[in-house]
């Protein structure tokens, strides 16, 4: 298997700051991944600022193409570059308010970013498009209410990704769903989704995600054996009991004892060994993506996760 870092562990706020970029490509490639995941953004040059590369502009504005981009990676010690790409309705949904584009639009404008996101990785010579297929269920409910998109999202979501699967597919991409705790897919609810959808297009399960949503990732490895792609290995030890999944801000929850919904990996409760044992009794060998969402100290996180990783994935 090959051991991807997750950018996302660097929170959002992160791409204001240049010097901490410029550092991060050598500290990902001391500590011995051999690729990164990058949450990736649409039509905005904004989330690239500090040459943070969560956009096709900004990756091609400072380093001139992706191929460019692959090279600097594999110079500074990431020898495949870029492992894959994570794409989310979420994102697509934000930038549509933020533009002021109609609702209705929303599926088209996935099927854009997709066809943007595709380009970048064919450019890279491959790698994984993952895709989160859902908005959060609250802000979802909210502005779709009154909609028909609301009746008929699981239906259109399904014709979206089906028409990703060939763009992908052309291009010789990996393209696989990852559904988080906070979305219409959440926990096992992604089952109805996967079987609308091509054989070819695969699962990616986020261990935390599940694990929130009160489901045992390694019973959905087992489940989409020989159907795997791009897993997010991260932790944490919070479970959904209060309905989080519905407010407004899901991964921000105001009620209960915990205040806090991710933490360090190997901090957690997640069974993250019997995930590596089911996906190797699975004969999986594809991606593992490690992460430690919104984590407070990145350079001992990204040491961390490695030392854990030499101690139990064996």
């Amino acid at each position: 298997m090959k051991y991807s870092f997750s950018l996302g562990t660097t929170s959002c706020a992160s791409y204001l700051a240049l010097w901490y970029w410029n550092e991060m490509y050598e500290m990902v490639g001391v500590c011995g991944y051999d690729g990164i995941e990058i949450p990736f953004q649409a039509w905005s040059f904004n989330g690239g600022r500090g040459a943070a590369p969560v956009c096709a502009e900004a990756i091609r504005t400072k380093y001139g193409s992706v191929a460019n981009y692959q090279s600097f990676l594999q110079e500074n010690g990431v020898k495949e570059g870029i492992s894959g790409l994570h794409i989310t309705a979420q994102n697509v949904l934000m930038t549509m308010l933020e533009n002021h584009i109609p609702r209705e639009q929303i599926f088209d404008r996935i099927l854009a970013l997709a066809e943007e996101t595709v380009g970048v990785l064919a450019e890279a010579g491959g790698k994984d498009l993952i895709f989160s297929p859902s908005p959060m269920f609250g802000m979802f409910q909210g502005i779709f209410q009154g909609s028909k998109i609301v009746s008929s999202y699981d239906k259109r979501i399904a014709e979206t990704i089906t028409k990703i699967a060939e763009m992908a597919s052309r291009e010789g991409i990996r393209f696989s769903l990852r559904n988080e705790f906070h979305g219409l897919f959440r926990g096992d609810k992604v089952d109805s989704l996967m079987e609308q959808i091509p054989e070819s297009v695969c699962y990616s399960p986020d261990l935390a995600q599940l694990y929130i949503a009160g489901i045992n990732p390694v019973v959905m490895i087992e489940k989409y054996k020989g159907r795997l792609g791009s897993i997010k290995m991260d932790d944490t030890e919070f479970v959904d009991r209060n309905g989080c999944f519905a407010a407004p801000l899901p991964e921000a929850p105001q009620e209960g004892m915990q205040q806090r919904v991710y933490c360090t990996f190997g901090n957690g409760s997640v069974d993250k060994v019997g995930a590596y044992e089911a996906l190797v009794a699975g004969g999986y060998d594809g991606w593992i993506t490690m992460e430690s969402k919104e984590a407070f100290k990145i350079e001992k996180t990204m040491m961390k996760m490695q030392a854990y990783r030499r101690k139990f994935f064996v």
